[in-house]
C-alpha cells in the first residue's frame, strides 16, 4: 500500500517539476517588460501568462474540492440545518 503512495508522490513531484520548468519557457523577459507598470518610479509590477502548471494546479484544487464536498456532504447539510 505505501509503495503505491510513495510512487504516486514521486511521480507527482516529477510531473510538477517538469510543468514548472517548461511551463513559462515561451514568455521572455522582454514580454514581461512590455506588460509592466511603474508606480512613482519606485515600484514596478509585471505579470505573465497563466502557465500549464497553474492550470493543472487549479484543476487539482477544483477536483479535490468537489470530491471533499461529495464525501462530507452530510456534515455540511447538518451544519446548514443548524443555522
Amino acid at each position: 500500500m505505501y509503495f503505491w503512495l510513495v510512487l504516486l508522490f514521486v511521480a507527482g513531484t516529477v510531473g510538477a517539476i517538469m510543468l514548472i520548468s517548461f511551463g513559462g519557457s515561451t514568455y521572455t523577459p522582454h514580454d514581461a517588460e512590455m506588460h509592466a507598470s511603474e508606480y512613482a518610479g519606485t515600484v514596478r509590477e509585471a505579470h505573465g501568462p497563466v502557465t500549464l502548471f497553474l492550470w493543472v494546479s487549479y484543476a487539482a484544487i477544483a477536483i479535490f474540492s468537489v470530491w471533499y464536498a461529495w464525501l462530507h456532504w452530510s456534515e455540511f447539510a447538518e451544519m446548514f440545518r443548524m443555522m
